[in-house]
């Protein structure tokens, strides 16, 4: 499938999501390349030739950071990487796939790389439709930006009644993230440039008005006749809003965890949560503000959003297990674990390189100590684990001869599990071939050694190998015929 340059390849991204491809988009731009891998509209691995865009690079840069902002940074350097290209070629491939599945969340991977590789002005460009509007959420859809709880419920709650630059303004994530975001969700199908709507309600799951409208009753009821009529910006208790509002964010803004948000233990029911999130949001809401200024508007803004992402969280099941499990009792997420298998990956592919360089250099002990290190890190890794029964063979053979077959059988099993993979290891024929030459079996290391050259007719190693052997051959036969015709001469 090709499509014309003028194409932005966000939106050639954008369709293989939408349209739940399988498959691989290749993107080119001179010398650099790029390969994104898709299962069913989720961008499951990513491959570029770039220095600056590898996993060292990634670590290096962010030392610190968690292994899934890691792996969530890697993604995204790439994809950024991609879209900053003026004038690009590409083409996606239906049929191609990987070995190499990472559980990447696509949509945050996506914000990410939008907001790094366009500037300020550039994305406001990409929206302006929806910044002279009044961006609305459409009724059937939500808006759903992993990673970016506050930012989702933010976008999920317009309801086309402020103007797209006070929705701009007044976001709790930075202008970039929120024009990147804006963006996407309208592409998606969550949000609309619509007209000024009425009602605030369309931001809650209740009836806010209702509740308001209880609470100045409840108050009214108990003040004295004087002050039948509560003033807003008034709580019952005799409690002022700002000091109400002073109160929780004291609370919410260092909190730890959406349990601390929602001032409950993390084993409470659910419906004690959900009473907690109702006065949150009430006692929260930047309507009741509307007279203390921008800065306190802003100040509840924030802590409303932050109980509404809590609630997001805590009021789903699924959601709710998961999240205990990670930060009360310490389960790693998938993003982790795959993050640590892709460092441990990461380190084991330094050690083998660093083996190769000895293997080639004839350092045959130090060699195999590498070798030893990145099996032990990757032992699902074929290659690795060729070349370590290779020097493994070459360290015992003549000690222990039984011993000896088994690495040799050991690199059969790995030429056997290569045929179930796209990339076909013509090294492990050559380590095999190596393995026979060594033993004296020279016909069986002849045919190794062509096995190897059908698959890379490039492997210099085969071709001096079997060079090497049909001089041997060349020489042998020679000393035959001269022996014989020799010998007939004397007679």
């Amino acid at each position: 499938m090709t499509q014309p340059r003028t194409t932005r390849l966000e939106e050639i991204l954008l369709e293989q999501i939408l349209q739940r491809n399988s498959g691989a988009l290749e993107v080119v731009a001179g010398p650099q390349r790029r390969i994104f891998f898709f299962e069913e509209g989720r961008l499951v691995s990513t491959r570029s030739n770039l220095v600056s865009e590898g996993a060292p690079a990634i670590i290096a840069a962010m030392p610190d950071a968690s292994s899934t902002d890691r792996l969530r940074a890697h993604a995204a350097r790439r994809v950024a990487g991609a879209l900053a290209l003026s004038n690009p070629t590409w083409n996606f491939a239906s049929q191609a796939a990987t070995d190499s599945r990472l559980p990447l969340q696509t949509t945050p991977i996506m914000l990410d790389a939008l907001a790094e590789a366009h500037d300020f002005s550039a994305l406001r460009q990409m929206v302006a439709p929806l910044l002279v509007g009044h961006p609305k959420k459409r009724s059937d859809e939500r808006v759903q930006l992993d990673g970016h709880p506050a930012l989702s419920a933010y976008l999920d709650g317009l309801d086309g009644t402020a103007a797209g630059e006070m929705v701009l303004t007044q976001s709790p994530a930075a202008p970039e993230q929120t024009l990147a975001a804006m963006w996407w969700s309208w592409k998606m199908g969550w949000l609309a440039p619509g007209e000024p709507a009425d009602g605030l309600n369309g931001v809650l799951d209740f009836d806010l008005d209702a509740l308001l409208e209880e609470e100045i009753n409840r108050v009214s009821a108990a003040a004295p006749a004087a002050e039948a009529i509560m003033p807003a910006g008034k709580r019952a208790r005799g409690i002022s809003a700002a000091s109400r509002l002073d109160e929780l964010a004291r609370r919410i803004e260092p909190a730890e965890n959406h349990f601390i948000v929602l001032g409950l233990p993390w084993d409470a029911d659910v419906d004690d949560f959900k009473r907690a999130y109702r006065e949150l949001a009430r006692d929260l809401h930047p309507d009741r503000f509307a007279q203390d200024g921008a800065e306190r508007q802003d100040l509840a803004a924030r802590m409303f959003d932050r109980a509404r992402a809590a609630w997001e969280v805590i009021g789903d099941p699924d959601k709710r297990r998961a999240y205990t499990d990670q930060v009360i009792h310490g389960k790693k997420s998938e993003e982790e674990e795959a993050m640590e298998q892709l460092e441990a990956y990461w380190a084991a592919e330094s050690d083998f390189k660093r083996g190769l360089a000895a293997f080639n250099q004839g350092q045959i002990s130090v060699a195999h100590e590498a070798f030893s290190s990145a099996v032990a890190a990757a032992p699902d890794e074929l290659e690795f684990r060729a070349y370590h029964a290779y020097t493994s063979f070459v360290l015992i053979r003549g000690r222990d001869p039984a011993e000896a077959q088994m690495h040799i059988n050991t690199i059969k099993e790995v030429i056997e599990l290569n045929k179930q993979q796209e990339r076909k290891l013509d090294s492990a024929w050559t380590l095999l071939g190596r393995c026979y030459r060594e033993r004296g079996q020279m016909d069986r290391a002849h045919v190794a050694f062509l096995k190897a050259l059908k698959i890379n007719p490039a492997n210099a190693d085969a071709n001096l190998e079997l060079r090497r052997l049909t001089q041997k051959k060349e020489e042998k036969n020679s000393s035959f015929l001269s022996r014989l015709f020799g010998g007939s001469s004397k007679k």
